[in-house]
């Protein structure tokens, strides 16, 4: 819903970075919303965000 509500004129400046411990769904899940959001920047991290968080950078351009 948030992704929709950007608008696709927004996309280009938006990123995602999905973190999962599962490299196949961390996969099939940035490639299925790179199809729905095309211009959408998307950044997956194979990582438990419970205990790698700082693994999430808050600084990376993509």
């Amino acid at each position: 819903m948030l992704l929709d509500a950007a608008g696709p004129s927004k996309l280009s400046a938006l990123r995602y970075i999905p973190v999962d411990e599962c490299e196949t769904a961390l996969t099939e899940a940035s490639e299925e919303l790179l199809k729905i959001y095309p211009g959408l920047k998307v950044l997956g991290i194979i990582a438990d965000f419970t205990v790698h968080l700082d693994a999430v950078p808050c600084d990376v351009r993509i």
